[in-house]
């Protein structure tokens, strides 16, 4: 009997010490992860922001390439937050307004329709 106990112990520990490990992997690849991402999309940013003028930021090209590296970065950090959340054990997410969400996705894009 006592044999089993100290045995399932053991096997407790061990399982707790795997599931560390995989959490630890599992953060670094994400790190890892962003961090190849978010490079391209820093550069990419910078050579925007030295192109800079009101000529630029008229063309239809310059506002999409702006709007898709904001909405790509936008997308890293939210995955980012959403891992630290889940490795926290956060509460459940709030109820959100749908209705608002659209209309503000909608505005976000709006130039693609009215270049």
């Amino acid at each position: 009997v006592l044999l089993g106990v100290v045995s399932f112990i053991l096997y407790k520990f061990n399982e707790k010490s795997i599931q560390a490990r995989q959490s630890d992997q599992s953060h670094m690849f994400l790190s890892s992860l962003a961090h190849d991402l978010r490079s391209p999309l820093n550069v990419m940013m910078s050579s925007l922001d030295m192109m800079d003028s009101p000529e630029i930021r008229a063309l239809y090209s310059y506002r999409i390439l702006r709007t898709a590296i904001d909405t790509m970065t936008m997308l890293m950090s939210n995955v980012t937050f959403a891992y630290k959340l889940d490795s926290i054990k956060a509460s459940a997410p709030q109820p959100r307004n749908i209705r608002q969400d659209l209309i503000s996705l909608a505005e976000s894009y709006s130039f693609i329709a009215n270049p």
